[in-house]
């Protein structure tokens, strides 16, 4: 009985092991600092920088506190992500106020630590009894982990 007990929690442990080794969003967990480009011909390139917590294929979006990443005061009315293979990607909407806006993200990891990283910006404002005015870009660039 006793050596039963002994392969069945090395079996188990085994099977843990495993399961940990292909679970596909444990590669992307940590602090990302995502540094991406809009290329712009008219106005110039603009660089932004956001940084993004994943853990267990979840996105948190933080904002940089004085010591410490801390997960953003947000108002989204949708989040969404999934992780699968080398890619992540989530999205995230604000419709607060007259501006609705939604960002998208597409993450790929290239190598331990680096993800490539392509991003959509679309924007929008709706006027009561007038011709709305939309605008949006795509941004491209890498995510580095923390």
């Amino acid at each position: 009985m006793k050596s039963f007990i002994i392969a069945l929690f090395i079996l188990l442990s085994g099977l843990t092991q495993m399961n940990a080794q292909y679970n596909p969003s444990q590669k992307f967990d940590g602090v990302w600092k995502i540094e991406v480009v809009h290329i712009d011909p008219d106005n110039g390139d603009d660089t932004y920088v956001s940084y993004v917590e994943i853990k267990n294929g979840n996105v948190y979006i933080l904002r940089e506190g004085e010591t410490e990443y801390v997960i953003a005061n947000t108002a989204f009315d949708v989040v969404a992500y999934n992780a699968s293979r080398n890619n992540i990607a989530f999205f995230w909407i604000n419709s607060g106020g007259v501006w609705t806006e939604t960002q998208a993200f597409s993450m790929s990891l290239v190598e331990d630590g680096v993800m490539a990283v392509k991003c959509l910006r679309h924007v929008n404002n709706i006027k009561n009894e007038q011709e709305s005015e939309e605008w949006g870009y795509f941004q491209e660039g890498y995510a580095y982990r923390l």
